[in-house]
């Protein structure tokens, strides 16, 4: 069974991982090609969105649950991962997972609960599919 994004909207609020976001925060959009590394690797398009954050600008959980990941990510550079407790959507259970790269610093631990809008990182620029500073954030299900 496919869900969508709406209907998991519907059940679970998830919340920028910046302050300040407006139309002109995005560097990159989900789905976009601004740049070959994608296509290159084989994926039709980006598989998050690219937010403007200068170096050490606080990341913050878009929602709350657990750090499944918190450290060196060989392509997404420094990584945070956290995953939601389960939610039902139309009839399906399933666990958000949202992902930040390209981070200076962690600042929350593996296996840590993180509620949302607590500071969990540091934006920069590691890793090695990046074009400056910037927070790659994403949610998978």
């Amino acid at each position: 069974m496919f869900v969508t994004p709406e209907q998991i909207a519907q059940v679970k609020k998830i919340s920028f991982p910046l302050k300040g976001i407006n139309a002109f925060s995005i560097n990159q959009p989900f789905g976009q090609n601004y740049v070959d590394f994608y296509s290159k690797l084989g994926i039709k398009g980006h598989n998050g969105i690219d937010f403007k954050a200068f170096d050490n600008t606080l990341v913050y959980a878009s929602f709350g649950g657990k750090v499944i990941f918190s450290g060196l990510d060989g392509d997404g550079g420094r990584s945070i991962r956290i995953q939601s407790t389960e939610i039902e959507v139309e009839g399906l259970k399933l666990k958000l997972e949202a992902v930040y790269y390209h981070l200076k610093d962690e600042l929350v631990q593996l296996w840590a609960n993180v509620a949302e809008g607590d500071e969990i990182a540091l934006s920069d620029n590691t890793g090695k599919y990046t074009t400056g500073a910037h927070l790659h954030f994403g949610v998978k299900a």
